[in-house]
């Protein structure tokens, strides 16, 4: 038995599964242009039915029932959320996995569409496409991913070679994402809560945006961002303009001035950008309370605050009675603004220095704050071109970022724009225009543009007020499992997946999270109490 646990150290789980040893090759491909499967239904020695294809016996031919109760009999290490089966053919090992698991979410993953009549018994099934394993993220996310065991039906390894060489790939990014994901929530969540502690505690002018039907040019900072700049500044007045954070300075440098900022970085990568909103006090800023930012912007530039609906920052918006606009997490600033832009107007939206590749050289329209700091530390030693030389290599992020895109569906209306740049990359449904397109289409614009307006009707508390609904949404979330579950992802995946027999472990679990909840509680609160004294 090949038994390994899918976690962050161990990824797929594929447990012992009968076989016949078949000489035949059957070459397809994802894009239906494969040879034609031969499927027989023939009956077992014992009566039940099993089949071939192309030749290839998928169940036993003397007792298929007993084989797939061998298949689900292997004992698991941990409590499993979730099972999943690579191309099970009839289905006969779901009944047995379900009685064996029977808390287990069943999910049956097809090579070929010819066996959906045996679907029924699974909770979810998927039949192979480029987009299965972002498709399986999207179902189980990064902690169900984490929790759950991949199987596969052996014989079908033999009958689908290429699918099945190409599904366990896609299997193993999804894995590998699952993983880069929690490790990033375990590293980044307590700051994000920190962050949002902070944001409900000194944000002292909230605005709200009202939706329009104009155009919105979203302007990221990829170096095709550059060769747009005297367009956008010739047709400035056509649209309406959302800039992310590092695209900020390239715009206000060439006296262009966005009617929105947007950042999301609960990180320290996007705050020098933001900086730049202390010097021009006139720019509304859209952001996350899990964002890195500085004080100062928080007590005199308008925000219009993003609400993700989920996390730690839902519960302190409820609790601290503000109004945000709904947006949704992204891996990047410039899908969460694409989306932002979608909900605010009923126009055309346009993406300009939207790359998503790596470039020679610098890999963002200059200037760049970030640059600008690095570019301290640069000598004869240690050269400015030994340093940004790494940044030209393929980049995993930008892969994943730019997938984001080609799979977007909502994309009507919806348009990458260039000065006739030629990018490394298609984004799926979003088309590629350039100015000359662009200036064709603005005929048919319209001019109610979105309005940005403080917030009059958001009360605004004194420090004691706020300290007071800080200190009890404290005590009566920290507890609370959804909060845990962000806060302390890995020990809420290890006591999930402790089998029954492992109360010493769970406990143990328990205790470490008591711990680190006091310990943040403190540390959050503290530094707020001090002040108040002062």
């Amino acid at each position: 038995m090949d038994f390994r646990e899918p976690n962050t150290q161990q990824l797929i789980t594929k447990p012992y599964s009968s076989t016949l040893e078949c000489g035949f090759f059957f070459d397809s491909n994802l894009k239906g242009k494969a040879e034609k499967l031969k499927l027989e239904i023939i009956k077992s020695k014992s009566g039940i039915d099993t089949c071939k294809v192309n030749g290839i016996l998928l169940h036993s031919m003397y007792d298929p029932f007993k084989e797939a109760e061998r298949f689900a009999s292997f004992t698991p290490i941990f409590n499993p959320k979730y099972i999943a089966v690579t191309e099970p053919a009839l289905s006969y090992s779901s009944n047995f996995l379900r009685k064996k698991f029977p808390h287990a979410r069943l999910i049956c993953i097809r090579y070929t569409d010819m066996f959906t009549e045996y679907d029924s018994t699974w909770d979810k099934t998927f039949v192979l496409s480029e987009n299965t394993g972002e498709n399986l993220f999207n179902y189980m996310g990064e902690d169900g991913i984490a929790q759950c065991i991949f199987l596969s039906w052996k014989a079908s390894e033999s009958a689908f070679k290429n699918e099945y060489e190409k599904c366990w790939n896609q299997i193993k990014e999804c894995v590998m994402k699952s993983q880069s994901v929690l490790a990033t929530q375990s590293f980044f969540s307590i700051r994000w809560l920190k962050n949002s502690c902070r944001f409900f505690m000194t944000e002292k002018k909230l605005a709200g945006i009202s939706k329009g039907n104009s155009p919105i040019l979203v302007c990221a900072s990829g170096t095709s961002l550059e060769s747009s700049i005297k367009k956008i500044r010739e047709h400035r007045n056509k649209f309406f303009l959302i800039a992310v954070s590092s695209a900020l300075s390239p715009l206000v440098n060439s006296n262009i001035m966005p009617d929105l900022c947007i950042s999301t970085d609960g990180g320290f990568w996007a705050k020098p950008h933001i900086g730049r909103i202390i010097k021009d006090k006139n720019i509304t800023l859209a952001l996350s309370p899990e964002s890195s930012i500085y004080s100062q912007i928080l007590t005199q530039t308008p925000v219009i605050p993003l609400n993700y609906g989920d996390g730690c920052s839902k519960d302190l918006f409820n609790d601290f009675k503000v109004n945000g606009i709904n947006a949704r997490r992204n891996g990047t600033v410039s899908g969460t603004a694409l989306e932002l832009a979608k909900s605010i107007t009923t126009g055309p939206v346009f993406l300009t220095g939207l790359d998503l590749s790596s470039a020679m050289g610098f890999q963002h329209t200059q200037p760049n704050e970030n640059e600008k700091i690095n570019s301290l530390a640069d000598n004869r030693l240690k050269t400015k071109e030994t340093r940004i030389a790494p940044q030209t290599f393929p980049s995993h992020s930008l892969e994943i970022y730019c997938q984001w895109f080609k799979n977007y569906d909502n994309a009507e209306n919806v348009y990458r724009l260039s000065n006739n740049h030629s990018f490394n990359n298609t984004l799926g449904k979003i088309k590629d225009i350039n100015w000359n397109d662009f200036e064709s289409m603005a005929d048919n614009f319209k001019t109610d543009f979105p309005e940005i307006k403080l917030q009059k009707n958001s009360e605004i508390f004194d420090f004691k007020k706020r300290l007071q609904l800080l200190e009890n949404s404290l005590s009566k979330n920290m507890d609370s499992i959804s909060w845990k579950k962000e806060l302390f992802p890995g020990e809420m995946i290890n006591l999930e997946r402790c089998l029954e027999t492992e109360t010493s472990k769970a406990e143990d679990a328990k205790n470490s999270i008591k711990m680190k909840q006091k310990k943040i509680t403190e540390s959050i609160l503290d530094p707020y109490r001090k002040a108040g004294t002062k």
